[in-house]
């Protein structure tokens, strides 16, 4: 199986609901994201690719147009903690990135700041093969 990566960055706003009276992330606060997509083929196209890097140019503009500076709390679906958020941009990816016919999405990590980060793909680890 081969695999690559690619990393995204947006700035947005968010609070997190559902948590203790005074816990920090209750309150509007920022990040920078960085958004990592990863793509596995068994195979690979001419010359030599995955994917063409260049192919996931409509992440990057989805990523400007829907998340960057803007509250995420507004414009997704789910409370915005880094483990939604990846969940969000992995079904997008899944659904709308046009890939060679051997290529799947394999993961999206979220990192909130250079220490931490979340990621969602659809196996369960144990289950997963390469």
């Amino acid at each position: 199986m081969y695999r690559i990566g690619k990393a995204f960055t947006f700035e947005a706003g968010h609070w997190l609901t559902g948590l203790p009276d005074g816990h920090r992330c209750a309150r509007q606060h920022g990040h920078s994201y960085i958004v990592e997509v990863v793509l596995a083929s068994p195979t690979l196209t001419d010359p030599g690719f995955v994917v063409d890097f260049g192919e996931l140019a409509p992440l990057k503009d989805h990523l400007d147009q829907a998340f960057d500076h803007r509250v995420l709390n507004d414009v997704v679906p789910v409370v915005p903690t880094s483990e939604n958020l990846a969940r969000v941009v992995f079904e997008w990816c899944a659904a709308k990135l046009t890939l060679p016919h051997d290529a799947v999405v394999e993961s999206v990590r979220i990192r909130e700041t250079a220490a931490t980060w979340a990621e969602y793909h659809p196996v369960p680890v144990g289950r997963r093969h390469s």
